[in-house]
């Protein structure tokens, strides 16, 4: 996928004043990374899979600062990632062949899941 995530900061005080468009986005909430996931995993939020990997990758930080931090080095490889998907009978896989990952998407009590896996590197061996 070639999408654009933002990192900004918001003043509080205008926190609330953040509207949805009622067509691509139905609601808006403001939630940590790992309150997201949490809210995905316990099937109260639906995450397409851009979103769910974003999130993985934020949740590594330890602050709002840090992550600031991280996006004004500007050392993040922006090339846009191409996956395959893979479906198959009771789970499907997106590869990230530029990454050495695999995404598994699974239904498990009837919820979609996804099971984020980093095959080791062969580079040095």
């Amino acid at each position: 996928y070639d999408t654009f995530f933002y990192v900004a900061t918001l003043p509080e005080s205008e926190a609330n004043e953040i509207l949805s468009d009622s067509q691509e986005n139905t609601q808006c909430n403001w939630f940590s990374p790992d309150e997201a996931l949490e809210q995905f995993e316990n099937g109260k939020i639906n995450l397409p899979p851009p979103t769910w990997c974003i999130l993985k990758e934020l949740s590594t930080f330890t602050s709002l600062s840090s992550l600031i931090q991280s996006c004004k080095t500007g050392k993040r490889d922006l090339t846009p990632i191409e996956p395959i998907f893979v479906k198959g009978n009771n789970e499907s896989q997106i590869t990230f062949p530029s990454q050495n990952k695999t995404l598994h998407i699974f239904l498990k009590d009837g919820r979609v899941k996804y099971n984020l896996v980093t095959k080791p590197s062969t580079a040095n061996l």
